[in-house]
């Protein structure tokens, strides 16, 4: 799977989802929240499980 496009929303909450109807269309996107709070290990993980959600085809259904 190809890496998928990522967004930052300007939101002042903690969130992060992923959002398309393909997998090669899908977007990840996270908040600047989350991106000001977490370290490089705990915002791998959530884009890792953000991506899982593309790849399982979450997104589409």
């Amino acid at each position: 799977m190809e890496k998928p496009k990522v967004g930052i929303s300007s939101v002042p909450i903690l969130n992060a989802f992923a959002f398309g109807n393909t997998k090669r269309d899908s977007r990840v996107c996270v908040t600047g929240e989350i991106l000001s709070r977490l370290n490089d290990d705990g915002l791998r993980a959530v884009l890792g499980h953000e991506t899982a959600h593309i790849r399982h085809r979450d997104v589409v259904v």
